[in-house]
């Protein structure tokens, strides 16, 4: 008599557990959530404050994401934060927390700056100087608490955040000293003719990010160096043990790290025409994972960039505060560990 039970079917090769399923799906449905929070609370307090909050949503995303110039805009200004959370990441994958992005993104775009007009660069010859500078000087600056932690166990979240300010005053005294713009708070603007190439509406280095960022999940999940990244951030121990080289690859992610901030640093210089070092101060707003790179680093620019302004003309003088409550109330509840792109 045959069997009419049903057999279990074995799983198949590859196939993700429930846990690893879970994992997924909260991974695509905490940052939609999220915002949607955001937005409600953000209609809330508009309403409290007896103005339409369709009337300045409508107004934020018009700011924002109104045309192809606009959508470009938006582009061009996430670049900074979008190095910096890569930067962040990449580290963190480590089992490191590089809060020095800042510092890093600063001493990059201050020795571009002071390279290029030292030398008296132009043209290309100006951009490929400015970019290896930017790199290099972004990865020696991460490479000095890096230096700290693995020799005297110094905690790198105290160090990178004080490297923050050193950098911060060195650039300071470099445009006020060294390269002051007629006396101005800011160094002579780039030559003209060493500004990033216009892809569309914005400069080259939005693609940069994109193809950085592409890179960066490429080493940290496709390579033997990155499976030993991620090995030593789960568990030094066990790395040591298995014979990885754990304080060299700590060293690496900080300077890895450095470059990739130096990087946006030196992009952000050649991105304008403008002085620089003016406004290119940031900090991250802790994206610790892939996926929220690009996501956080384009909604914040989104909410940023002229937004805030048709904000106030949509409803009445709310303002940038409102903005930085909804940012705030959505990185909170995005900002959770996952080892997922």
């Amino acid at each position: 008599m045959a069997d009419n039970k049903k057999k279990a079917v074995p799983s198949k090769k590859g196939a993700l557990s429930e846990e690893q399923l879970r994992e997924k799906r909260l991974t695509i449905i905490t940052p939609v959530v999220s915002v949607l929070l955001a937005l409600i609370i953000g209609a809330i307090i508009i309403a409290c404050l007896g103005k339409n909050p369709i009337t300045g949503y409508a107004a934020m995303l018009k700011g924002s994401l109104g045309d192809i110039g606009k959508i470009g805009k938006t582009l061009e200004r996430a670049c900074p934060l979008i190095f910096t959370g890569l930067a962040a990441v990449f580290a963190y994958k480590c089992g490191v927390f590089n809060l020095g992005g800042e510092g890093q993104f600063i001493m990059g775009a201050s020795a571009s700056a002071y390279f290029v007009l030292k030398l008296g660069l132009t043209g290309p010859s100006a951009i490929a100087v400015g970019l290896v500078v930017g790199i290099v000087f972004g990865g020696l600056w991460a490479l000095l608490p890096g230096i700290l932690k693995i020799t005297r166990g110094l905690n790198e979240m105290i160090t990178t955040i004080m490297f923050n300010y050193i950098a911060l005053y060195f650039m300071e005294f470099l445009y006020k000293n060294v390269y002051s713009d007629q006396g101005l708070p800011q160094t002579p603007a780039m030559p003209k003719s060493a500004h990033l190439l216009d892809i569309g509406p914005a400069h080259f280095g939005v693609l940069i990010a994109i193809i950085l960022g592409i890179l960066v999940w490429y080493v940290i999940f496709r390579t033997s160096f990155g499976f030993k990244i991620r090995a030593v951030g789960m568990s030094p121990t066990a790395a040591k043990v298995n014979g990885f080289p754990v304080r060299t690859l700590v060293l690496l992610a900080f300077v890895i790290s450095g470059a990739i901030a130096g990087l946006g640093g030196a992009i952000e210089l050649f991105g304008f025409f403008i002085g620089a070092f003016g406004g290119i101060v940031l900090l991250i707003d802790g994206c610790f994972f892939f996926s929220g790179v690009f996501r956080f680093g384009f909604l914040q620019r989104m909410g940023r960039f002229r937004a805030f302004e048709q904000i106030e003309v949509g409803t009445g003088q709310l303002g940038p505060a409102l903005v930085a409550e909804l940012r705030a109330i959505a990185i909170f509840r995005v900002a959770r560990r996952t080892d997922h792109a």
